[in-house]
């Protein structure tokens, strides 16, 4: 499994503490300490980034998820969330997938996997490039309550 952990993922706004607040958290599994970002209050999120193939296995099919938590005073998720995966390709060609996912159903102060997308890993020598992205422009709701922790690549057996 590669964890691409929420500092390293490009969160509109991560820098405005009046809208994300960062706050460390202790993993057990992989004994280290690490930082999430916490949704105070925004009404146009976006969140979004890329990971080279070149360190999975070659023909293994993996998942992409984002690790979120959505806290008991969770608010703002009626409306869903845009989940997208694009597999950008040596020579520029891509492949899209598209989702749309209601997060209201998974408010319950747990981590849960926001499933983006699967791909299978090219050859060693085909570098392709994963885009994730999870948005939602609706400027009239305020969503607050959001922990990212970050995005999962892992194989699907």
């Amino acid at each position: 499994c590669s964890m691409i952990y929420a500092r390293r993922i490009v969160i509109t706004h991560s820098e405005k503490p009046e809208i994300w607040t960062w706050s460390s958290i202790y993993e057990p599994q992989n004994e280290v300490s690490i930082e999430v970002a916490i949704l105070n209050e925004v009404y146009w999120l976006d969140i979004r980034g890329t990971f080279y193939t070149s360190k999975l296995t070659p023909e293994t099919k993996y998942e992409v998820v984002f690790v979120v938590k959505l806290e008991e005073t969770a608010s703002g998720w009626e409306e869903p969330v845009n989940l997208s995966l694009k597999l950008v390709m040596r020579d520029k060609s891509e492949v899209l997938q598209e989702q749309t996912l209601c997060l209201e159903d998974y408010i319950c102060d747990e981590w849960v996997d926001i499933r983006v997308g699967d791909f299978v890993a090219p050859p060693e020598d085909a570098l392709v490039k994963l885009v994730f992205i999870m948005n939602q422009y609706d400027d009239t709701v305020r969503k607050t309550g959001l922990v990212v922790k970050g995005v999962a690549i892992r194989a699907v057996t």
